[in-house]
C-alpha cells in the first residue's frame, strides 16, 4: 500500500501536488 498508484501519481502531478523531480523519479522506478 506504500507504493502510489499511477492514478494517484496522475492526480499529484496535475493538481500540482508534487514537484516534476518526484514525479520523474516515481516514473523512473515504474517505468524503469
Amino acid at each position: 500500500m506504500s507504493t502510489p498508484s499511477l492514478y494517484e501519481m496522475l492526480t499529484f502531478s496535475f493538481s500540482g501536488e508534487l514537484p516534476l523531480e518526484q514525479v520523474s523519479e516515481r516514473d523512473q522506478l515504474i517505468f524503469p
